[in-house]
């Protein structure tokens, strides 16, 4: 939640307006400084779209002086940039209020990266409009450490596993369950080459005659680990 605000006083007063209330002055960085109630700042750079800002910003390299002197005071630092742009697709212009910026899209999209290599967020207001409503957006957001979790916890296949699992009508669920049975890729092989002995659900002398003709072993042969001190 939003505390306190204070808005550069160099910034247009339609602006100011936005912000009734906020305190005013001229700020070492960024338009706009929000004090939230988690006792952070957060410091925001508007850019809008409409009056060239943005794209003169980047052509004079301001625009990464700017993010850089933030990012020395605040983690918590965002580009704002106010006002949509489309991209013609046939020759990549970006076109503001139908307008040709003269600007391509990679060009933008390089500048916008190098922006958050900094440390700095990009966001997107609307509109001048839609500025506080951004604004208050941002601050509302948890600051804490962030837990992440995948949907699915990855496991690395060990070789004798792969080995496994790649036989004719094994595959993974049925390599654990010969591994359940067998304890190694060994005696797990061993027991695919066997007909007649059916401990493994699912795991019949159908798929062990697959087995046995990948192998290309004759009807006599059967696989078994042997110990080197017998």
């Amino acid at each position: 939640m939003i505390s306190a605000i204070i808005v550069d006083s160099r910034e247009p007063d339609h602006i100011k307006a936005l912000f009734p209330g906020a305190a005013s002055q001229i700020l070492d960085a960024g338009d706009l400084w929000v004090a939230t109630d988690d006792a952070q700042m957060l410091i925001i750079e508007r850019k809008d779209l409409n009056t060239g800002d943005f794209f003169n910003s980047i052509r004079d390299g301001r625009l990464f002086s700017q993010c850089a002197r933030m990012r020395e005071i605040s983690p918590w630092c965002y580009l704002l940039i106010s006002g949509p742009f489309i991209v013609e697709q046939e020759t990549g212009n970006i076109i503001v209020n139908y307008k040709q910026t003269g600007w391509q899209f990679p060009a933008v999209q390089g500048a916008l990266l190098t922006v958050q290599e900094i440390g700095v967020m990009v966001v997107h207001a609307n509109s001048d409009a839609d500025y506080p409503a951004c604004v208050e957006r941002l601050a509302n957001r948890e600051r804490g450490e962030l837990h992440v979790h995948p949907p699915r916890t990855p496991r690395i296949l060990s070789a004798g596993e792969n080995i496994l699992a790649s036989l004719p009508g094994i595959g993974w669920e049925k390599t654990q369950a010969l591994l359940n049975f067998c304890k190694t890729p060994a005696w797990a092989l061993s027991y695919l080459t066997h007909l007649g002995e059916n401990g493994v659900p699912g795991i019949g002398d159908g798929i062990k005659r697959g087995i046995r003709r990948a192998l290309e072993l004759d009807e006599e042969m059967e696989l078994w680990p042997i110990s080197k001190a017998e």
